[in-house]
């Protein structure tokens, strides 16, 4: 697989995308990417170009196959998914602990300027969700020192739609004990435990949600705390930045995938309606 990218990279028809690229042109097609092809060509703009890249793909199965692809070439660290909130129209129901987890990280990985390769869906473009305000207004910054109202941060938390338990061991939990404040974020691989002085943070350590021991402390946390069922935003075009490179991968079936969710739009409605 490196091998194969490497020869991709140095290739005549990367070279003239690129250059493309760089000119600033808005619209390039690229035909003959079968397979896996596109996703090599998709990494080499990555890296090449240093811009951060939404890959779009036309349904769940090709998404993971991408994931699994640009992974393997680029690593966990510079990859992201972002699936559907809803996969369906008028479907206000939360998504499970999987699809909540990708989304919480892939968001933050855009919001925080980070130069990253995100891959989605169709649904994902016609959604209503998160934009650049409610990223903004739904994150939890915390430093070590600082001041913060311990009881703002439980109803923060709790609003939510996180569940108290007595111990945590799954992403949407928290605990309270005196003052500490055990929180597992979605998007986190790990638990964090918060301890406060009256409302003064004094100590930020991640842990281990199977032995509840302190892993190691840090100084300062940025998570994203919020219940995205119930947003009305803008949606994700006014969340990506500028220069975001969004590759289109089987422009043809994405179509016919938006087009088949106007539809049931249109048939989920009249069934409101009546």
């Amino acid at each position: 697989m490196k091998s194969l990218y490497k020869r991709l990279s140095n290739s005549q028809p990367v070279l003239e995308l690129i250059k493309k690229l760089q000119a600033r042109e808005r619209s390039i097609q690229v035909t003959g990417l079968a397979g896996a092809l596109s996703r090599f060509i998709a990494a080499v703009v990555h890296e090449r170009e240093g811009s951060s890249m939404l890959l779009v793909t036309a349904g769940p199965t090709q998404a993971e196959r991408a994931l699994d692809d640009l992974v393997s070439i680029l690593g966990h660290d510079r990859v992201g998914n972002l699936p559907p909130l809803h996969r369906y129209p008028y479907h206000h129901r939360s998504p499970a602990i999987g699809p909540r987890n990708e989304r919480a990280e892939a968001l933050m990985r855009i919001s925080s300027g980070v130069s990253t390769v995100i891959v989605t869906q169709p649904e994902v473009l016609l959604e209503r969700g998160p934009d650049r305000q409610w990223i903004e207004e739904h994150q939890l910054y915390l430093k070590v020192g600082e001041d913060y109202s311990r009881d703002m941060l439980l109803a923060s938390i709790s609003d939510a739609g996180y569940q108290r338990e007595s111990l945590i061991d799954s992403q949407g939990q928290f605990a309270v004990r005196g003052g500490l404040v055990d929180v597992f974020p979605y998007g986190n691989r790990k638990p964090l435990r918060i301890e406060f002085d009256v409302d003064t943070i004094k100590s930020l350590r991640v842990f281990d949600p199977v032995t509840q021991r302190s892993v190691k402390p840090v100084d300062k946390i940025n998570v994203l705390i919020g219940e995205e069922a119930d947003c009305e935003g803008s949606g994700l075009m006014n969340l990506l930045p500028e220069d975001m490179i969004i590759f289109w991968e089987n422009l043809e079936e994405i179509e016919d995938r938006i087009e088949l969710f106007r539809q049931r739009y249109e048939e989920t409605k009249t069934k409101t309606l009546k």
